[in-house]
């Protein structure tokens, strides 16, 4: 049963409170420390101080993170001991306190595809619901979820370890998954844009379309063979909408009553010119 918004929303404000660091613990479902991030951040606060106080949640005598955790393993290399941030208190669930670390990361755009679609899995797992439906309680929208999936069912394990070492941001993912499904090519791509030598609209317009392979559907109306070629990316969706066209055609020339010997001709030229039109559906 998936909870109401006004069950999962949050009454109470925080508040600024000293809080010791022995006493702060990880999130259990929070993000892995990303160990490349640390000498920068640990100088910058060195030099500077804390900027932004990190979030936390009061939870049975110790403190859960909800944002900061970069800062608080920064902190501790310095060897503060208590530091300043702003407190929820008692009395979070835990899906709330996973609701508000992944709003933080969103709103900073700090947070990797894999981390996203980890976190909204685990969301959806608090509520027993489906994944789409957690992503909606986290803000993140259906299209942004819909290609972070795609981008990881077209990428091959070795490019997906490669923008998960380099930080490889959704949209250049994306589109080398959608350029080419070889797997040699897509590494190539990605160290390419890694080192700044390509950019993701060079990269958009690299033809998938030689290289991918097709459902074909293939059938007959007297002498006429008709071919219906749908990407096989494209997923029944594009199938049925293909298919939906071609009865519309059948149903609007059996109004008109057009003789049956006419009728594969109309329609392959009708086909023929939808499939210019709208460039998915292609017949031969």
């Amino acid at each position: 049963m998936i909870r109401s918004p006004e069950n999962t929303s949050l009454n109470v404000d925080p508040k600024p409170a000293r809080v010791r660091l022995d006493e702060i613990i990880r999130h259990p479902d929070s993000r892995k420390i990303d160990e490349s991030r640390l000498p920068e951040l640990t100088t910058s606060i060195r030099e500077y101080g804390l900027v932004i106080p990190p979030a936390l949640s009061e939870h049975e005598g110790r403190y859960i993170c909800i944002d900061g955790n970069h800062r608080i393993v920064a902190l501790r290399s310095l060897r503060t001991k208590e530091v300043l941030a702003m407190v929820w208190p008692e009395g979070m669930s835990r899906e709330q306190i996973l609701l508000l670390s992944m709003h933080a990361n969103h709103i900073r755009q700090d947070e990797t595809p894999d981390a996203t679609l980890m976190r909204v899995e685990a969301l959806a797992r608090y509520h027993n619901c489906k994944v789409g439906e957690a992503a909606g309680m986290a803000k993140i929208s259906a299209s942004k979820l819909s290609k972070i999936k795609r981008a990881q069912e077209l990428l091959v394990p070795d490019a997906l370890r490669l923008c998960r070492q380099e930080k490889v941001g959704l949209a250049i993912r994306y589109a080398v998954g959608m350029a080419t499904s070889d797997g040699d090519k897509q590494v190539e791509l990605l160290r390419q844009s890694v080192a700044g030598e390509i950019t993701r609209k060079q990269i958009e317009s690299i033809n998938r379309e030689e290289e991918e392979p097709k459902l074909t559907l293939t059938f007959k109306l007297g002498d006429v063979e008709h071919r219906l070629n749908v990407p096989a990316e494209a997923g029944y969706e594009l199938l049925m909408d293909a298919l939906a066209e071609l009865k519309r055609n059948i149903v609007t020339h059996a109004k008109r009553d057009t003789p049956l010997d006419l009728l594969s001709r109309l329609i392959a030229s009708e086909s023929t010119k939808t499939c210019k039109d709208s460039r998915q559906v292609s017949n031969a």
